[in-house]
């Protein structure tokens, strides 16, 4: 049974919610009440796997690739300012099946401003919206006295975010790294089980090889990485290198464990894609036009 959009609070706040409306959330079934708020728990608890940071970073980028002679723009800084974020969940249990399953979706609607200061120090701004998705599937893996009634996450896909009437396109993403690891993605919707997610081990380079639908986008990848110090998590964003082809090169060094709230840890990490058309940051007149894939990664032996 198809149960309804679910607004996004907080998972351990919607939870409770959930829980204590009861019925009035979901009048089919005080165990699909039940259910949701066990799976939107399990979100919160593991939102290293559904929440990334990165992307939604504000700032600025000094360009590396020169601007074309025709450009309107000559540009010295640009980055995105966030004003609005809508966040919703969609969960679709079905206890027809053994185990039960149930389908996850994770809907981000957000607003906001592109900037961009030329090398004059003239500042010019684009209004944006973009829709982020992912998805996920959790399955029934024990008995409805458990933990989380029994329900354990299997499988999630990458993260797509697309600004409102894109023209820009990612036909692939490869990973090469010096620890072996040479794989790609044509599809980031794709569910991957947890236990297949892409690991790289500690310290290893990673290539990514990104390959558009244009000739001239600007290719920005962002990683993880951490401070020195108290080691807090911070990010890294890079412009990959323009082969003149449609594909664009870069690398990213994998870091280890990391340090949070006292306790050594060895959280998920995410890397996204960053895909900016040429005319959102070299002209005036062009509308802001980006895709986004994002990725989730584990590292080895930690």
């Amino acid at each position: 049974m198809k149960n309804p959009i679910i607004r996004w609070l907080a998972p351990a706040a919607l939870a409770l919610l959930l829980v204590a409306s009861g019925c009035e959330m979901n009048p089919t079934s005080a165990d699909d009440n039940e259910d949701q708020a066990a799976i939107l728990s399990l979100i919160g608890e593991e939102a290293d796997f559904f929440d990334s940071d990165l992307f939604s970073a504000q700032g600025a980028e000094d360009p590396t690739t020169p601007a074309k002679v025709l450009a309107d723009i000559v540009p010295w800084r640009y980055g995105r300012q966030i004003l609005g974020v809508d966040k919703d969940i969609s969960v679709t249990i079905d206890n027809t099946t053994e185990p039960a399953t149930a389908q996850v979706s994770w809907t981000v609607i957000r607003t906001g401003v592109f900037h961009i200061i030329d090398s004059s120090a003239t500042a010019y701004s684009k209004d944006f919206t973009d829709t982020m998705m992912k998805f996920a599937t959790f399955e029934r893996r024990g008995p409805v006295d458990s933990f989380r009634r029994g329900w354990r996450l299997v499988s999630i896909s990458g993260t797509e975010i697309v600004s409102d009437g894109a023209t820009v396109g990612i036909e692939s993403v490869n990973l090469s790294s010096t620890g072996g690891v040479d794989t790609t993605f044509s599809d980031v919707s794709t569910l991957v089980m947890k236990e297949n997610i892409q690991a790289f081990a500690s310290s290893d380079t990673v290539t990514i090889t990104v390959t558009t639908n244009s000739t001239d986008d600007i290719v920005l990848l962002h990683y993880p990485s951490w401070m020195t110090g108290h080691q807090q998590r911070n990010h890294v964003r890079r412009q990959l290198i323009n082969n003149g082809d449609g594909t664009y090169t870069g690398t990213w060094v994998v870091r280890g464990q990391v340090w949070r709230n006292g306790h050594r840890r060895n959280p998920p990490r995410h890397i996204t894609v960053d895909v900016l058309s040429h005319g959102t940051i070299y002209t005036d007149n062009e509308p802001y036009d980006s895709i986004a894939w994002g990725f989730v990664y584990l590292v080895a032996g930690q």
